[in-house]
């Protein structure tokens, strides 16, 4: 085999390598395992618990509580493709969290809803 015909393979080997990105509609949704105690970053004595089925899986649902110093209130979600959202039943009202897992840093999940930003930690 030629150095030219190598070359070209190896570059064209690298290349493909390349063009797969976790941004692209192609690449595999993340499989997500939900199911445990979630501790809030920064706030002892505030945590979520979550409970799923469907742990493994690319989509799912899953039901829960919200613990706070307060009081503990019940949550319900779903997640798909990377993508979570729960609501919590507060007694002030209910409250919609949306976040995006990420498989890079599987054991952290920070989620939103409005101008409440909480980091959630997993087993915390």
């Amino acid at each position: 085999m030629s150095a030219r015909l190598t070359i070209a393979i190896l570059l064209g080997a690298l290349l493909g390598a390349g063009a797969c990105s976790d941004d692209e509609p192609d690449a595999p949704p993340p499989i997500l395992t939900i199911t445990n105690s979630w501790g809030v970053e920064g706030e002892s004595g505030h945590s979520f618990a979550f409970v799923s089925g469907d742990d493994g899986e690319t989509a799912g649902a899953f039901t829960g509580d919200e613990f706070t110093l307060d009081d503990d209130y019940p949550l319900a979600g779903t997640w798909e493709n990377g993508r979570v959202e729960f609501t919590v039943e507060r007694s002030t009202g209910d409250v919609t969290f949306t976040a995006r897992f990420s498989e890079d840093n599987p054991e952290r999940l920070t989620v939103r809803a409005g101008d409440e930003e909480l980091v959630l930690l997993l087993g915390g």
